[in-house]
């Protein structure tokens, strides 16, 4: 029976760990997150959630949220 190769699970450090949007509705807003792994990364995949307000009274949906990847190799 062949062995099935171990997954190393890489180190993810997120830079800010929390985002804070003040907007008005209508307003397009950029914020940008940045992810360091201690290993190559393929196949990452984004997944967006509905944002929440601080009151929890009103939402921002996930699909109204663009993602862009850009890799830079350091």
């Amino acid at each position: 029976m062949a062995e099935s190769p171990a997954l190393a699970e890489a180190e993810v450090v997120t830079n800010p760990k929390a985002i804070t949007i003040n907007a008005t509705r209508g307003e397009n807003i950029t914020r940008t997150i940045t992810l360091r792994t201690s290993e190559k990364v393929s196949n990452l995949k984004v997944v967006t959630l509905d944002l929440l307000s601080a009151n929890n009274s009103s939402v921002l949906p996930a699909r109204t949220i663009n993602k862009l990847i850009s890799q830079s190799h350091r």
